[in-house]
């Protein structure tokens, strides 16, 4: 779920930014996301009020139309470098190492089995929760799998 930040939070972020504190420090002392602490002082590094006023001096300086346009190009875009990656291949390749299938990675992840398929045969690329969870998953030897089984 996205963090809304409130007013009061960005003034504090400013506060704590104008002090000299890193985006990494205002994350951890006011106990919020990274991201929100970097865009938040990257946009006023930059004099910009919101993100939505960045993005729109973006997309006109990229020449898209509208933000709509961006996002389907930036979208088609990652796609096609995750299928150049092969991402899916790696998690393909190591369920087969764990002897296990689409299914059981599916009900891991709790996913559907299409999601999973996806997945595996790099017409989807995971969200990053999804993405931590395949790894962890992935990661665990063989020889856990089955005394977890038990």
């Amino acid at each position: 779920m996205a963090q809304q930040i409130i007013k009061k939070q960005k003034d504090k972020i400013s506060k704590l930014y104008a002090e000299g504190f890193s985006a990494a420090e205002i994350s951890r002392k006011l106990n919020i996301h990274y991201y929100i602490a970097y865009e938040h002082t990257h946009l006023a590094d930059r004099n910009f009020n919101s993100k939505k006023d960045y993005e729109s001096c973006m997309i006109r300086k990229r020449g898209y139309k509208s933000l709509h346009d961006y996002r389907k190009d930036l979208f088609e875009k990652r796609q096609v470098a995750y299928r150049e990656i092969g991402f899916g291949d790696i998690v393909g390749k190591k369920l087969e190492a764990l002897e296990k299938n689409q299914s059981w990675l599916a009900e891991q992840l709790g996913v559907s089995r299409q999601m999973a398929s996806f997945i595996v045969n790099n017409k989807a690329f995971p969200s990053i929760e999804t993405l931590t969870k395949i790894v962890r998953i992935l990661l665990t030897n063989k020889e856990n799998l089955e005394k977890k089984a038990y």
